[in-house]
C-alpha cells in the first residue's frame, strides 16, 4: 500500500494515498474513499485534568444526537498497544444499520493533548496492519520548534510559536497565514503555473496577486524568470516613527515567489514584521515549503 503524509495544526500521521481529506477544521480532520467515510480525527489541548470517560461520554452524546448510534468502551485491542503505548488510552466502539466504527480516545502526558481518533467500516472492517500503521504514525507535538503542515499538495515547516488564523483551500488558490506576537508568516500555492503565467511573467503575476504599488519604498528586487522577491520598506523616516506610537503599525514586508516548474506550481511566502526581517528566518521558511 502506497502511504502519504498528513499533518495539521500540531498532529501528524500517515494514511492510504488513495484516501482523501473532505471535511477540515483548525483541530479537525475527515478523510474518506470514494466518498464513503473511512477516519475522524479531533484535537484540542487539556487544562487541569484530563477524563476519558467523560470525553467518551461526551462522544456518545453527539453520536445519539447526529446518528442514533450506540457507543461502547471496550478493551484496547492488543495490536494497539504497542503503537499507542506513549498515550494514555481508551478504546471505543459503535454501530447502527448501515455503518460501525472504533477507536480510540488518546492522551498524550507530555504536551496534554486529548485525540479521539475513530475509523467507520460501511461494509468490511479496516485492515489490522492499516491501523496499526496509521496509530503508529501518529504524533501530536513536534519533536524539534518547527511544526509540519502537510494537507493537499504542500508541505511546510512553521515554527512552533505561530499559530494559524486563517486557511483557504480553493480549487487554484491555497493560503495559510500564521501569526505570532507581532509577525505574520502567509503562504500561498496556485495552479496551473503554465496558465497563469501564458501572458505575464512571474514578476508581474506577483505584483498583481499582492496589489504591489511601484509607488511604495522597496529594497532591491531579485528577479529571474523562476523566482522573484522584494521588501516593501516604511516610507516615514525611523525617527518620526519613533517620536510616533501612531506611526509604529509600519512595518516591513518582505514578499518571495518562485515557479516549480516540474510541478507546474507557483509558491509565495509573504512575512510581516514590526523590525527588520531577518534573511534567515526567510530562507528557513521558503526552504520549507514546497510541493509533495
Amino acid at each position: 500500500m502506497d502511504w502519504r503524509e498528513i499533518a495539521w495544526n500540531g498532529v501528524r500521521c500517515e494514511i492510504p494515498d488513495s484516501w482523501e481529506v473532505v471535511k477540515i477544521g483548525l483541530r479537525y480532520l475527515m478523510f474518506a474513499e470514494k466518498s464513503a467515510p473511512m477516519m475522524e480525527i479531533k484535537w484540542g489541548q487539556i487544562r487541569g485534568k484530563f477524563s476519558h470517560h467523560s470525553q467518551l461520554r461526551r462522544l456518545a452524546m453527539q453520536q445519539r444526537k447526529k446518528f442514533g448510534k450506540t457507543l461502547k468502551e471496550i478493551p484496547l485491542p492488543p495490536e494497539w498497544r504497542t503503537p499507542l503505548s506513549e498515550f494514555i488510552s481508551v478504546a471505543f466502539s459503535w454501530h447502527s444499520q448501515t455503518i460501525s466504527g472504533s477507536g480510540a480516545v488518546l492522551y498524550c502526558p507530555t504536551c496534554k493533548t486529548a485525540t479521539l481518533m475513530q475509523f467507520f467500516q460501511k461494509h468490511s472492517a479496516h485492515s489490522t496492519a492499516l491501523v496499526q500503521h496509521i496509530l503508529g504514525s501518529f504524533q501530536d507535538h513536534s519533536r524539534d520548534n518547527r511544526v509540519i503542515w502537510a494537507l493537499f499538495d504542500i508541505r511546510a515547516l512553521i515554527p512552533a510559536e505561530f499559530d494559524l488564523i486563517k486557511y483557504r483551500f480553493d480549487a487554484g488558490q491555497y493560503e495559510l497565514i500564521f501569526s505570532y506576537k507581532k509577525q505574520k508568516i502567509t503562504l500561498w500555492r496556485w495552479v496551473p503555473a503554465s496558465v497563469l503565467l501564458h501572458k505575464q511573467n512571474l514578476e508581474e503575476f506577483a505584483h498583481r496577486v499582492t496589489r504591489f504599488a511601484l509607488k511604495k519604498t522597496v529594497a532591491p528586487v531579485r528577479a529571474d524568470p523562476d523566482w522573484v522577491e522584494w521588501e516593501v520598506l516604511p516610507s516615514t523616516p525611523w525617527w518620526s516613527r519613533w517620536r510616533s506610537r501612531r506611526l509604529l503599525g509600519h512595518a516591513p514586508t518582505y514578499y518571495r515567489f518562485w515557479h516549480l516548474r516540474e510541478k507546474n506550481r507557483i509558491f509565495g511566502v509573504k512575512i510581516e514584521g514590526k523590525q527588520a526581517i531577518d534573511s534567515e528566518f526567510v530562507n528557513s521558511i521558503c526552504a520549507g515549503y514546497g510541493s509533495v
